[in-house]
């Protein structure tokens, strides 16, 4: 017979046995796994003093993407109020671009816009009722700034370009170039550095319509009268404000650019705000 002591620790062992193979499922799983962080909501609420700017990007021969995001993170050190920004990408090669078409002509821009940010090129496929719906935006008192390839879209719009103030019609290759601001006191280019150089393209444009005020020009690298480099204007109700500037990355990122977009959004919103 086997000693008393094995006796009771086989006794124990089975009730063991028992009580685990008994016990329910849950009690068996592995402990779970810590919940992972919650993610910030997809469209999180702007500051209250926020500036709401429709970006309008896509096309050709540009880095939209990446530049976009070069200037907007510059901008959002530029104005600590803070920005709301809203990117429709209209480009042929962008994913959802016929989406983004849509709801072009489908946004309520005077209860959701305070001023469109055009940074876009060649023909983008807008309905006649888009359109309209960003001239009226404009005609009515939201602001319009275009950046330097902003004058190379939607070819055949006449409206568009009579409102932006110009075509574009050629450019030297990409290099340095050399701008000056010619009127320092205006709101756009207050505080700025006079004279700049930097690598850019430098767009020679068909003036489209009169009434616009040059505040910046330059010679361009071909040689000539100086030519308008940024300009303002008004269309309507409206304020409008066009650069040469913005080609590559080079400029994007450079804080001189920034704050000049900044400020033109800044004052081209005023009529809006």
């Amino acid at each position: 017979m086997p000693p008393l002591e094995l006796l009771v620790a086989a006794a124990l062992l089975s009730g063991v046995v028992a009580f685990v193979s008994c016990a329910p499922a849950e009690s068996r799983k592995a402990p779970a796994a810590a919940p992972a962080p919650t993610a910030p909501p997809a469209d999180e609420p702007a500051p209250p003093d926020a500036l709401r700017v429709l970006v309008l990007t896509g096309g050709g021969y540009h880095d939209f993407a990446g530049n976009t995001a070069a200037l907007q993170q510059g901008l959002r050190q530029a104005r600590p109020a803070g920005w709301a920004f809203t990117t429709l990408a209209l480009g042929p090669e962008d994913a959802g671009a016929a989406e983004a078409r849509g709801r072009l002509a489908a946004l309520d821009l005077p209860a959701t816009t305070d001023v469109v940010l055009a940074y876009t090129q060649g023909e983008l496929g807008l309905s006649p009722a888009a359109r309209e719906h960003l001239l009226a935006f404009v005609r009515g008192g939201g602001g319009f700034v275009g950046l330097h390839c902003a004058a190379d879209s939607h070819p055949g719009w006449d409206e568009y370009d009579r409102m932006l103030g110009g075509r574009f019609e050629h450019h030297p290759p990409f290099g340095p170039i050399e701008v000056r601001v010619d009127a320092p006191e205006h709101p756009v280019t207050r505080g700025l550095p006079v004279d700049w150089s930097l690598p850019d393209e430098f767009y020679h444009l068909k003036l489209v319509d009169d009434g616009r005020q040059v505040l910046m020009s330059g010679v361009s690298p071909e040689g000539g009268d100086r030519r308008p480099v940024t300009w303002v204007r008004t269309w309507g109700k409206g304020r409008v404000a066009y650069t040469i500037l913005g080609h590559g990355r080079e400029t994007h990122a450079d804080p001189r650019f920034q704050s000049l977009v900044a400020q033109a959004l800044e004052w081209a919103a005023g009529s809006a705000r």
